[in-house]
Order: C-alpha cells, then sequence, then structure tokens
C-alpha cells in the first residue's frame, strides 16, 4: 500500500512542461509527442522503494518511435549506480503511451518527451 512508503517518499504524474522536447544525444531534433496516459504509480513507487530512492521526483528523457512506443530514456539527474538509472527507465517507459509525433505533412515521426515524476503527488493520486 502506498501508505507505507514513509514521509519522504511522494507521488503523481507532473509533467514540468508537456510536450517539451527532450534532449537525448540519440536522436537530433526530436518531435515532441503527445502524452496519453501514465498508468505506473503503483508499480513506480515499489521499485522505487526498493531501490531506496530518496529524491522529491524523478526526471526522464524518452525517446517514442513513430507508433508511440518509448523505444530508449535516460534520467536527466542520473544516480551514481547506473543499474538504478535502468530499472526506473524500464518501469517508466513500461507505462507510458503517447501519440506519436508527427511532422509537418501530418506522418508519424520520431519524437521525444520529457517527463517528471513526483513521489507525493504519485502517492496522492492513489489515496
Amino acid at each position: 500500500a502506498p501508505a507505507d512508503l514513509g514521509q519522504d517518499m511522494t507521488a503523481s504524474l507532473s509533467q514540468e512542461a508537456p510536450n517539451t522536447p527532450a534532449a537525448p544525444a540519440r536522436s537530433a531534433n526530436p518531435t515532441a509527442v503527445k502524452l496519453v496516459e501514465f498508468d505506473g504509480a503503483f508499480d513506480f513507487l515499489n521499485t522505487s522503494r526498493r531501490l531506496r530512492i530518496w529524491r522529491p521526483a524523478v526526471q526522464f528523457d524518452m525517446i517514442v518511435d513513430e507508433q508511440g512506443q518509448a523505444t530508449d530514456c535516460e534520467v536527466v539527474d542520473r544516480f551514481r549506480k547506473n543499474y538504478v538509472n535502468i530499472k526506473l527507465c524500464e518501469v517508466a517507459m513500461a507505462h507510458y503511451t503517447f501519440e506519436p509525433a508527427r511532422d509537418v505533412h501530418n506522418q508519424a515521426v520520431v519524437g521525444s518527451y520529457r517527463a517528471k515524476l513526483s513521489f507525493k503527488e504519485l502517492r496522492e493520486e492513489l489515496d
């Protein structure tokens, strides 16, 4: 249950800047995508608890393919232990749903998304 996460672990989805292009080096000038849904509050909180994450929020840059699936992820303020970055990205990518980015000809293209998950807001969402 989310209530046993303690005072320092708080959680909901909070986009710092919705549809703001992310800036991972893996894609040249990616186009912003539109978030459809994030349904991973419970899984993200549990994973963060197991990994002993004590930050108030985690921010991600994601690359999204032409079908709207996240294909790459990077934690913006990386953790020292790389396995933590990898696991948090795995959980985040599994629970985000996007509409594909579109070019000027309305063709689906590779895009990007920057998300910020606030532990306080996620926990409030589950209460």
